[in-house]
Parts: C-alpha cells; structure tokens; sequence
C-alpha cells in the first residue's frame, strides 16, 4: 500500500480515499511539491496525495455535490488546475500537545457551562439573557428583541430578509440563485497566488448558456478556475434547470425576459433539445410506470370499468396535423391511456379522434381490461361505430357537451325579436339537464321524463309529467318570467330545447 506524501497523513490506498499523483507538468509538479514543504523530497513515480488535501472546487465533482443529488461516487477526479492547499505542516510532537490541550480546554468548558447553568436564576434573569458560546447569535438577538420591543420603533430603510438558512442538504435545483453583476464579480478574483503571493490575473471568461468558467493565472505559472455553478459532466446544472421548465411558462417569454435582462441563458433551441433529450423521456418513463400499475389494479379488482374517452387536435377547424386521444377510468379519475393520431396516418384530420378511439379501446383490451361502458361526445363516426361494431359496451354521450349546445341555442334564440324571454331561460335549462342525468342512476325512461317535464315547468305546470316522474321535486316557486303555450317564444324553446335531444345509450 501507497501512503500518502504529506506531513502527518497516515492515509493509506485502500482505505476508500481518493490517491491522486503528482502532475508530470513541470510547473504544476513544482507547486504541489512547495505545498508539501518536506525537505529536500522529490517524489516517486508512485507518490501522490490523498484527496484530504484538496477543497471540494479541486474536484470536477466533489462528494459533497454527489451525495446531495443521491449519486453514488466510486472515484474523485482533479481539474487540471487543481492545487493542494489543506496541510497540517506541526510536527507529531506538536499535535500531541495541541491534543492535550484540546482535551483539556474542552473539559474546562464544560465545568465552567455546568457551574454557570447552576448559578442562573430564571427568577431575575427574565429580561436579560447572556449570550454564552453555546448559544446562537440568532436565538439571542430574538429573545433580546422580544424582551426590549418598541412598538413605536421603525427601521431606517426597508430591508426584506429571507429567514432560508444554508445548509448541506439543499440539493442544487433547491439552492438559492442570486443575479450578480459582472463588475461586482470580478472584485472577487482580485485574490493572490496561493504559491508566490503575486496577484492572480483573469485571462479567460467562458460562458456556457446561463454558466460562467473563470480562469486566473499568475506569472509563476500556477492557474485558479472558479465555476458558477456546479455542473453534471460538461454541462452546467443551471441550463438543465432553465431547460425543465415544469411552471408551463412559455419557453420563449421567458428567456426573452432574461435576454432583456441582459441574464446569460440558453436559447429556444437548446431549451427544446434539452427538453426533448431529458423531461420528455422522464415523463414517459413516469407515465408507463404508472400506466402498468393501474391497469394492474383493474385486474385485480375483477370487474368491468366505465372509461370517459375525448380527442383534442393541435389546431382547430379541419387542418390539423395533430390529435390525441385520451381515456380515462370514471371510477379513479386517472388516464388510462394516452393516444397519438398524425393526420396522414387517417383518410384526413376529421377521421383522427375515431382512430385515437380505436387504438385506446385494442390496448386496453390486450392488457386484459373489460370494458363496460363508455363516455363521449357526439362524434358521428364514434356513435356509428359503436352502435353497429361494438354493442357490447354501453354507450353515453357527455352531458357537458350536450348542455353547451343547449345553451348556445336558448341564448342565439332569445336574440330574435319577441323571444327575449327565451334567453332568460338559457342556464335554468341547462342546469336542468345535469340535474336530469345525475339524479336518474342511468335510468334512460327517467331522464328522458323529467326533461321532458321542461316544457310544462317553463308554462308554470308542476304536475301531471309521465308516469315515471309524474311532479316536480323543487320547492315551491317565486314569480318569474313564465312562458305561455302556443306564444311563438315557446314554441322557440321547444323546438331548441326537448325536441331535438336524443335521449339514452347507443344512439
């Protein structure tokens, strides 16, 4: 085994340390072999330092970084400019004394906190608390506020303070960002050469997206790199995190609001190639995961599902190029399935939404799912074929398309000369309608009865309706507008309202 070459290291190989040997760059070698300050030491082709001996910015990625992401890291790897800098230069005798001392310091202070916990008295100490070494500064300050509060105080200036303290846990997409100024930043690398004390002079400026790689060089020939940000391989974590935007802002308001800010960032097209290469993948990946694990359930349960099915294009009227179609389980409330229809797949874009239909409907049935009822609206291919192909499964019409509809109508016809009254009645009768088929268990004969019983209601007739629903179920009523029977505004109403609606499953 290798032992590390620094003063007082006992690290050795094998130990689950980091080994790195020395540089064979001259001047590089030059500088770790000063830092070392072992005399007249020329190291061997198998000498090397241990990791203790660097910072974590040494690493390209530190263990630090790699534990707060969840990675697991086998092996540090140095930046090219990395210069070891942590030493302990005493001399064994030495550590044994400042041991010693430590551990008789620390015994100190704990005789002198115990003597001093007997001596407080919370009697006359209620208003003043002393700050002792043990207690922190943001405690004492709180307390000492509290107990001298003015409420007639005010502060010189506004000051706003984000009470998030640092801490190791803080993953990266959870870290705090500031906007920094690049005059005020480059204040920070006016700093001396760890190796000669000459000042550092910044020969290179690398910006990479929303990332920012400084590189400072001293006339001995020693380099210092500062990062940004922390980075996942080559690529800084800041673009990824610009790049995953899961707000659903648009991509191009803003990074155009960052490029008004004159913010270093990406572009359009590295922010989709990202999104294309990372969180489309992701979410699938999390959305068959999830698929598998809900149909699973269904076969466990053992019965028939009742799926609600409805297509949506990419762009309205007849020219778009896109349709999805998605199916989702009425009992859980949750997609079962996600279909994709391009509009030269199909005869052309009207035949897209049947198609998205016909593929949800063979998945679900491959993977075992029995199906016993389906939810849509009233596309004309999807009600033919399921009435001539597919009788089996009881078909219904969404009541939210039918009550628009509805609606629409009532409202167009109540702008006609003479049937204001109709307009009146638009949301009562729509409301009806849902009332119709939440209060009817599926009962087909019932809904079709008790909105029937519209048209006597709007004519101020409560009973007397069908068999089924022979009166009506509301309180008793104030006055309204009442239409009468035979008027051309009734006559309006019936046609748009009861007449024309068809009423039941598979029609």
């Amino acid at each position: 085994m290798v032992r590390c070459s620094a003063l007082n290291c006992t690290v050795r190989t094998g130990q689950g340390v980091s080994f790195f040997r020395y540089p064979k760059d001259p001047s590089r070698r030059k500088v770790w072999i000063h830092n070392v300050k072992r005399k007249d030491f020329q190291p061997s082709k198998i000498a090397g330092l241990c990791e203790r001996h660097f910072v974590d910015d040494d690493f390209k990625i530190s263990r630090s970084f790699a534990e707060s992401i969840g990675y697991e890291l086998k092996e540090l790897q140095l930046k090219e400019s990395a210069v070891p800098t942590v030493f302990d230069y005493g001399t064994p005798a030495e550590d044994t004394q400042k041991r010693k001392h430590r551990r008789s310091s620390n015994a100190t202070e704990k005789r002198r906190k115990l003597e001093e916990k007997k001596m407080r008295t919370f009697g006359t100490q209620t208003e003043v608390t002393a700050i002792t070494e043990d207690t922190h500064l943001d405690e004492s300050f709180s307390s000492f506020n509290d107990s001298f509060s003015d409420p007639n105080w005010l502060p010189e200036e506004d000051v706003s303070c984000d009470a998030q303290s640092y801490s190791d846990d803080i993953t990266p997409a959870k870290e705090r960002k500031f906007i920094v100024f690049e005059s005020q930043l480059d204040l920070l690398f006016q700093r001396h050469c760890s190796y000669c004390g000459d000042l550092l002079q910044v020969v290179e400026k690398n910006v990479q997206g929303s990332g920012l790689f400084v590189t400072c060089q001293c006339t001995c020939g020693s380099k210092f790199q500062w990062e940004s940000q922390p980075s996942s391989g080559t690529m800084p974590l800041g673009n990824l995190l610009l790049a995953l935007l899961f707000s659903g802002s648009s991509p191009s308001h803003a990074l155009n609001m960052l490029k008004h800010m004159s913010v270093a960032s990406i572009s359009d097209r590295t922010f989709f190639l990202m999104q294309k290469m990372y969180l489309v993948p992701t979410i699938e990946s999390v959305f068959k995961t999830q698929q598998v694990d809900l149909i699973q359930d269904i076969l466990i349960r053992n019965r028939p599902v009742r799926i609600g099915g409805d297509g949506r294009c990419c762009s309205p009227g007849h020219t778009a190029k896109f349709g999805s179609y998605t199916v989702m389980d009425l009992s859980s409330d949750k997609i079962l399935d996600i279909q994709l229809v391009q509009s030269n797949e199909v005869a052309n874009s009207h035949n897209m939404e049947i198609e998205g239909l016909l593929r949800s409907l063979t998945y679900l049935e491959e993977e075992g799912v029995e199906i016993s009822h389906l939810v849509t609206d009233r596309h004309s291919q999807i009600k033919k074929y399921m009435r001539e192909k597919r009788p089996d499964i009881t078909h219904w019409f969404d009541v939210w398309h039918v009550a628009k509809g509805i609606y629409k109508k009532l409202v167009a016809a109540g702008k006609k000369k003479g049937c204001e009254s109709v307009g009146e009645w638009a949301r009562s009768v729509s409301n009806h309608l849902y009332w119709c088929a939440s209060s009817s268990q599926g009962d087909g004969e019932l809904v079709k009865e008790k909105w029937l019983s519209l048209l006597n209601h709007v004519t101020n007739v409560h009973e007397g309706h069908g068999d089924l629903y022979p009166r009506c179920e509301h309180d008793p009523t104030e006055d309204r507008l009442w239409l009468q029977r035979g008027r051309f505004v009734f006559e309006s109403n019936a046609k748009v309202s009861p007449m024309n609606l068809n009423i039941g499953a598979n029609e």
